[in-house]
C-alpha cells in the first residue's frame, strides 16, 4: 500500500464525521470525537512515516529491507521531527542526514 493511502482512509473518516458532527449538541461527544480524529491523525502520519522508511529500505537492498521491517515495527509514537532526524535517518547513512 503506498503511503499516501493511509491518508485517504482518514480524509473518508473525517468527511464522514463531519456530516454527524453538526447533529451533536452534547460537547462532551463533541470532544471525543474530537480526541478520536487526533489519534487517527497521528496514526495515520506515523504509518505513513513507516511505509517511507520500509520502501526506501527494501529498494536499497532486500536484506536492509527485513532490517528495516524489524526495526520499525515499533515506532509507535516516537515520530517527533527531532527524533526522525536524530535516531532514524542517520540509521541510512551521513548522505540522507545531510539532505
Amino acid at each position: 500500500m503506498a503511503y499516501t493511502d493511509n491518508f485517504r482512509l482518514a480524509d473518508d473518516l473525517i468527511i464522514h464525521l463531519n456530516t454527524i458532527m453538526d447533529n451533536i449538541s452534547d460537547p462532551f461527544i463533541s470532544s471525543r470525537y474530537v480526541g478520536f480524529v487526533s489519534i487517527v491523525a497521528v496514526t495515520v502520519y506515523e504509518l505513513a512515516i513507516k511505509d517511507i522508511f520500509l520502501d526506501f529500505s527494501k529498494q536499497k537492498h532486500k536484506v536492509f529491507g527485513n532490517f528495516a521491517t524489524a526495526f520499525f515495527e515499533r515506532l509507535n509514537g516516537r515520530i517527533k521531527t527531532r527524533e526522525l532526524r536524530d535516531n532514524y535517518i542517520p540509521r541510512f547513512g551521513q548522505r540522507y542526514v545531510e539532505k
